[in-house]
């Protein structure tokens, strides 16, 4: 298992939304736990999980460990490595607060090298670790729907889903300032059908406004069936 590199962030480029609070709120949560924040492709997690990464290091200095898809390598003893880089039980600390430490994983559906009887049992292991310990919190990022309904089954009591599904949605106050001026008004109107900066920065740029248009609706239909498929783990 390695630690992975913070993913660039162009200052300028990143647009406030209210995610990241409630990111923020889930890992200031006394309460631990895993925590899982899902959004579609392209919808700006792995931004935002960076920007609260450097929020817990610099403004509330405690310990992050960000890892991504590659840095995830099966293993027998995966429990026994995330345990051992832990703040030691020795080192004082109020239970009332925030952990010392955050473990944020980005992309989780494309980690490989695990069976689905290994991912269970450690995700279910480390959640039950993190509740009882309090000695830190997970962050678990997901594109899939499906997958993050999967996990959010195996353990309801500790592990929880950030927001309501498709809080990550891009609404079109955050698009605009994206877009700045000078962008018709059927491009900002396709923007926001399909909730994504990454859409915003990639897609509005096509002169086909026909593949504009199918790629919109596309995004569009993944936001709603994720959040049908989420609904019942709204908190």
């Amino acid at each position: 298992m390695r630690h992975a590199p913070l993913p660039p962030i162009e200052v300028s480029k990143v647009v406030e939304h209210e995610v990241q609070k409630q990111l923020s709120d889930a890992m200031n949560d006394p309460g631990c736990g895993v925590f899982v924040h899902w959004g579609i492709e392209g919808s700006g997690k792995s931004i935002a999980a960076a920007c609260l990464a450097r929020k817990i290091r610099t403004e509330k200095g405690r310990s992050v460990l960000f890892l991504d898809s590659h840095s995830l390598i099966s293993s027998s003893t995966a429990i026994t490595m995330f345990c051992k880089m832990l703040p030691s039980r020795d080192k004082p600390y109020n239970s009332t607060e925030p952990p010392p430490m955050s473990i944020i994983v980005d992309d989780l559906d494309r980690a490989a090298g695990w069976n689905e009887a290994e991912l269970r049992e450690t995700i279910t292991t480390l959640a039950r670790i993190s509740a009882s310990s309090k000695r830190f919190n997970m962050l678990l990022l997901i594109t899939s729907a499906s997958r993050a309904r999967e996990i959010l089954n195996w353990n309801w009591r500790h592990i929880q889903l950030i927001g309501t599904p498709g809080c990550g949605m891009w609404q079109r106050e955050h698009i605009s300032q994206l877009l700045g001026t000078g962008v018709s008004d059927e491009v900002v109107n396709l923007c926001v059908r399909a909730g994504t900066p990454d859409f915003t920065v990639w897609s509005a740029k096509m002169p086909a406004i026909g593949r504009m248009r199918s790629n919109a609706e596309r995004c569009a239909l993944e936001w709603e069936k994720g959040q049908s498929e989420l609904s019942m783990f709204s908190i």
